[in-house]
């Protein structure tokens, strides 16, 4: 429910956001992290999935500092700063899929 919560007009999430989540479907999502046992389900982005292609290419050997620089929280604040949904990740559920529009919670 809290990737529907981000595309309401109350959410001070930049539109460009609210508008990817609108126009994706139930698959664009990726699960990362599963080799370190932190799994996480972010948005399918190109930084999702340059992640995606390190991990698939180290496999059991990743280590997290292969993929550090691109899922560093101060990375994604920035790209929500400026709007840019591509610029780092951000958390998302399956349910990105069900998301038409972006409501007010009033």
């Amino acid at each position: 429910i809290g990737t529907a919560f981000c595309a309401t007009k109350e959410c001070p999430w930049p539109q460009s956001f609210k508008d990817r989540v609108v126009s994706a479907q139930e698959t664009d999502t990726v699960l990362m992290f599963r080799q370190l046992h932190n799994t996480a389900r972010v948005f399918r982005n190109k930084v999702a999935e340059e992640v995606e292609a390190i991990q698939n290419e180290k496999g059991a050997d990743l280590d997290f500092s292969d993929v550090a620089h691109l899922v560093a929280g101060d990375r994604g604040r920035k790209a929500e700063k400026a709007g840019d949904p591509d610029a780092g990740i951000w958390t998302a559920g399956q349910v990105v899929g069900l998301i038409n529009d972006v409501p007010t919670v009033q």
